[in-house]
């Protein structure tokens, strides 16, 4: 390839980026050898470079030898060393181009500036000394070449500054060339022309004049030619000639002086300064080559990778175009391109660096494992498999509500099954319609249309919320005496002793927790004492789940969120929305879990459709009793407030659903793993959920004495679905076997450590090292823990005046 030619033909070039291709990718991103992309202002000289350099790429790629650097060197040849390819090299120039601006610009200006200050110190130095003292030409070409130089070096810095920076090979080639030529000239004229007959009173000058070429040779000899091999990315193919030069004149130098001045200067000298000057020459000549030669095999792989990554993007493109995609398409889609991504640099490095290797295939195994991960039915579960079997009972039994091994065993084997559960159905169900209506019964035999159902038909459920309000009459307003503000944030107050000193324990902290939402919305006492009184009323007297179990968590949670610091970073809304769903959360609880209903077809299982049972049915009986004016304290409220309570309040509710707690749990910390999330909507709510679950199993968390009492009320109620699943054949249920009360122990451990812990820790992360949460309730926790690591065995509590017959939801509160 001519270079003048070259050159020529990249004067209409300015900036190189092809539109919609690869060639965006050719930015600097920590790489020696590309810097920001060059396009051309020619239309045609663009399109024909692209489509040259887009066919030389797929050549590449669908040879099917793209490994490394084996394709790179196959495009080039090594003498001269330059691309095969014209358009390829016509990209490498513009890159190295862009590339040596800012190198040239600096080496330019500190060369000048150098020179600068020479220029003046040489002619001090030559003054007082006579070595050219009759030949005053070697002086006046000294100046010439000083002032040309400083002209080469502004010219330089000039053009890098200039529309003309695409040149800048050029012009250094050129600059440095016309320097180390002129230089090399003064220094062989120098050299013939330095006096050999002095005296010793010369002896200094000539010295100092010696010195002085020594130092020109090397600033402007050697200097620019290091310059050249290692700052500058130059082409070989065109400074050999400038190395060439450098030799020929300095050594043509010193020959010339040794020969002028035989009768002082040895043989040997002149002979060691020669092989000096062509070693260095040589040296400097060789690692250029290996250096160049790298760059460019380097700039072709890379054309490749930037090749690949914009095929992925625009696959990407593709996709988002095609259709509506949800995140976890986009995210799988995203996986998939980072594997493909992942597989071009691994390519692209092999054999180069072992380490980068290594770690790329660590990131493709990684995102293979995402791949699978991620193509799971459920995210969220945890690898219940991997847990010791006291565990996995513990997590079936509250997360899951799948029943031990053994039991489903002999569930399957029962031919009895279908028999006992329609005894159950008969058993248990109290019919909210007059008569069991039927589709035959519905259905007019005559016409087949569907009848309508009467009013009369149908017995509503808000009267009988009604009829238990009216039995309540006179409703006493909550009495608050002895009754501080302070109870709501101490973790270690004891509910059940509270309950036993307290004359009206329910209404009395909750009438304080929610008094500002009273205050603030103007709400009736009358009123406000009839919705705490009617909630207070519909709970059962089971021996967990019951009113002082829905006091506890309320108390708890606002305990919890002032805790973490969100408490007082609520509203009013959300503070009564956050206080209502603890008070309301187990409403009318039957004792039983929903795997009991779900197992047994219960009509509210079938209504919900078996999830969330209990829980969506907790949250419709609150709603119930907000639908009557006599207790609807959010009767104030514009529509728009009442529909965000609404959605705060149910949420919460359902969110105590254990078969949700490590969900809850894992998308918790994925919203904190973001740093750029703040205290929002999202974080609040995932937040209040979290301590909601918290205080839903606070009992485990509350001082040694306290929570004993909470395990035996809650065997209690398990041991009874035990003797319920038995008697209808159907499996027991995990903890509910009183048979095994002796696997108590074991079993608190496990829900401790892998149900409870996890949760906990979440809200000490929020809090800090130094909080209450850790220094309080994860104190209880292991010191709880340590009693049952121990063995304890847990005395049975006298569950006589528990027994809550039928044990079963009442319907006849939603109609």
């Amino acid at each position: 390839m001519n270079g003048t030619n070259e050159y020529q033909k990249n004067d209409s070039i300015h900036c190189y980026s092809a539109s919609g291709g690869f060639f965006d990718r050719l930015v600097n991103r920590g790489r020696v050898y590309y810097r920001k992309a060059q396009c051309f202002k020619n239309t045609p000289d663009i399109t024909a470079l692209r489509d040259d350099i887009s066919h030389i790429i797929r050549t590449s790629l669908s040879d099917g030898t793209c490994s490394g650097s084996i394709t790179s060197i196959n495009y080039l040849t090594k003498i001269p060393l330059k691309f095969t390819h014209q358009s390829l090299e016509r990209l490498y120039v513009l890159n190295i181009n862009e590339l040596m601006q800012s190198r040239v610009l600096i080496l330019g200006l500190s060369m000048l500036v150098l020179t600068l200050f020479i220029w003046p110190l040489s002619i001090i130095t030559f003054k007082n000394t006579d070595a050219w003292a009759d030949d005053y030409f070697v002086i006046i070409f000294l100046h010439i070449s000083m002032s040309v130089t400083v002209f080469l070096y502004m010219l330089l810095t000039i053009t890098t500054m200039s529309n003309l920076y695409h040149l800048c090979e050029l012009f250094s080639l050129v600059t440095f060339g016309c320097i180390i030529t002129i230089w090399g000239i003064w220094h062989l004229i120098a050299g013939i022309f330095l006096r050999d007959e002095f005296d010793n009173s010369l002896i200094k000058g000539v010295s100092a004049s010696n010195e002085a070429m020594y130092a020109f040779n090397f600033i402007y000899g050697i200097l620019p030619i290091v310059a050249l091999d290692t700052i500058l990315p130059t082409r070989i193919i065109y400074t050999w000639w400038i190395h060439l030069s450098f030799i020929i004149l300095y050594s043509s130098s010193v020959i010339s002086y040794c020969i002028v001045n035989l009768s002082y200067v040895p043989i040997a000298y002149t002979v060691i300064r020669v092989l000096s000057y062509f070693s260095i020459a040589l040296m400097l000549l060789i690692g250029s080559y290996a250096t160049e030669l790298q760059s460019r095999l380097n700039f072709f792989n890379w054309l490749i990778t930037c090749d690949k990554i914009a095929q992925l993007e625009s696959q990407v493109k593709c996709f988002k175009k095609k259709s509506i995609a949800t995140p976890a398409e986009l995210i799988v889609e995203r996986i998939k391109n980072c594997v493909k991504l992942s597989h071009t640099l691994e390519n692209a490095n092999k054999g180069k660096d072992l380490d980068l290797e290594t770690s790329l295939q660590s990131v493709t195994d990684s995102l293979k494992e995402c791949l699978d991960l991620i193509s799971t039915s459920n995210l969220y579960s945890v690898p219940i498999m991997d847990m010791p079997n006291d565990a996995q009972n513990v997590i079936n039994a509250y997360v899951t509500n799948k029943p031990n091994k053994n039991e489903m065993e002999k569930f399957k084997k029962s031919q009895t099954m279908i028999i006992k559960h329609q005894n159950l159905v008969q058993r248990y169900h109290n019919i909210v319609i007059k008569r069991n209506y039927t589709l035959d019964d519905l259905q007019d035999k005559n016409q087949g249309n569907i009848k309508n159902v009467s009013e009369e038909d149908i017995i509503c459920g808000t009267s009988k919320l009604r009829k238990s309000l009216d039995q309540l009459k006179p409703v006493k307003l909550p009495i608050v005496d002895g009754i501080d503000k302070s109870i709501m944030y101490n973790w270690n107050f004891n509910i059940l002793a509270h309950f036993k000193n307290h004359v009206d324990p329910f209404c009395s902290i909750s009438y304080v927790m929610l008094n500002e939402f009273f205050t603030q919305t103007k709400i009736e006492s009358i009123i406000a004492a009839n919705f705490l009184r009617l909630v207070e009323n519909i709970y059962n007297n089971t021996s967990y789940h019951n009113k002082m179990h829905g006091l506890m968590v309320a108390q708890k949670m606002v305990c919890l969120a002032n805790f973490v610091n969100i408490f007082d970073k609520m509203n009013v809304l959300d503070r009564a929305a956050f206080v209502i769903s603890g008070l309301c959360h187990d409403i009318a609880h039957p004792g039983r879990n929903n795997a009991f209903f779900i197992n047994n077809m219960d009509r509210v299982s079938i209504l919900y459709n078996d999830l969330s049972v209990l829980e969506n049915f907790h949250a419709s009986c609150t709603f119930k009793i907000l639908e009557m004016p006599e207790t609807n304290i959010f009767q104030n409220l514009s529509k728009k407030d009442f529909i965000y309570c609404r959605s705060k309040i149910v949420s919460l509710i359902l969110a105590t659903d254990m078969a949700d707690h490590f969900e809850i749990i894992s998308k918790f910390r994925l919203l904190r793993a973001n740093p750029e999330k703040e205290l929002g909507p999202e974080i609040l709510l995932a937040t209040q959920k979290l301590i909601i679950k918290a205080a839903d199993i606070s009992s485990s968390a509350v001082p040694w004495e306290e929570s004993l009492e909470w395990v035996q009320r809650l065997l209690t109620e398990f041991y009874a679905q035990g003797d319920d699943e038995a008697a209808l054949g159907l499996p027991i249920s995990p903890l509910c076997d009183r048979n095994r009360h002796d696997e108590v122990a074991k079993s608190q451990v496990s829900f401790l450590k892998f149900v409870m812990a996890p949760l906990y820790e979440q809200l000490e992360e929020i809090e800090g090292e130094n909080g209450n949460v850790k220094h309080v309730c994860m104190r209880n926790l292991i010191d709880n823990t340590a009693i049952w690591e121990q063995g304890f065995v847990v005395p049975f509590l006298d569950d006589q005046q528990y027994k809550f017959n039928p044990a079963s939801v009442d319907l006849e509160l939603l109609l």
